[in-house]
């Protein structure tokens, strides 16, 4: 998960994603010889030797992006780090305060009936103006680049501070100011603490934001419909991986 860029002329060199991928990203020089080793018998101690020539020089960048098959994305207290600790066995700490997650937060989902388990990863909150510098959720965006695809949590209760479909508009907003193809990743929206307020929205508006996309209402406090989208996002990553293999092969 790691790229590896010629940092003055801004090219990527290689990327590093597999355990046994390497790269040469500067060749030593020759070694020089020394005068012992140009004795023989008849010059038992010659008074020359030879120099050796210098190795290549580069500047390089070293850039992390942890690589995961899903990655989860929203605003800080919409629930993301509880609703990943119910899907998996993690237990990362959760508080009634905005930004607890001050890093990715990777984690396995296991289904029973299929081997291959997923892993998913939890970026800090994203927040109004992250693309500016507020927050710190822009930080790690980089680190989601290569999922399969995004899923967007938002607290759909009348708690929340902003209304489901203007949250979707600023999430939608700051990931195009990082990157439109980020947009295109976005295949669900969950739409979480149903056990707060149990009223749905209208579908259509949630495409009008996110065109890609499939919606889930889940409480992640009490797990209601937690296989259900568990389920869902397995069934998702499958279609996904089918179709850029399809691509892929054409």
């Amino acid at each position: 998960g790691t790229d590896i860029y010629d940092q003055n002329k801004n090219i990527l060199l290689k990327s590093l994603n597999n355990h046994d991928s390497s790269i040469i990203i500067a060749y030593g020089g020759n070694g020089g010889r020394g005068n012992g080793s140009l004795k023989n018998s008849v010059n038992q101690a010659p008074k020359y030797s030879f120099e050796g020539k210098n190795g290549e020089e580069r500047n390089i960048l070293l850039r992390l992006t942890l690589i995961a098959d899903i990655g989860l994305i929203g605003f800080p207290n919409a629930g993301k780090t509880t609703l990943i600790n119910s899907l998996t066995r993690s237990k990362y700490k959760t508080a009634d305060y905005k930004f607890t997650t001050t890093g990715p937060q990777p984690a396995v989902i296991e289904l029973d009936e299929i081997t291959q388990p997923l892993t998913i990863m939890d970026i800090p909150g994203l927040i109004e103006g992250a693309s500016t510098g507020k927050g710190r959720g822009i930080e790690f965006l980089s680190q989601i680049e290569r999922t399969k695809f995004l899923a967007v949590v938002v607290d759909q209760s009348k708690k929340a501070e902003i209304n489901p479909i203007d949250t979707l508009k600023i999430l939608k907003n700051e990931l195009n100011q990082y990157s439109n193809a980020l947009i295109h990743k976005i295949r669900l929206v969950i739409l979480n603490k149903i056990d707060i307020n149990r009223t749905r929205m209208n579908s259509a508006l949630i495409k009008s934001v996110f065109p890609l996309s499939q919606s889930i209402y889940t409480s992640a406090k009490t797990g209601e419909n937690l296989d259900r989208l568990k389920r869902t996002l397995f069934k998702m990553y499958t279609s996904q991986s089918n179709t850029l293999q399809k691509q892929a092969s054409t």
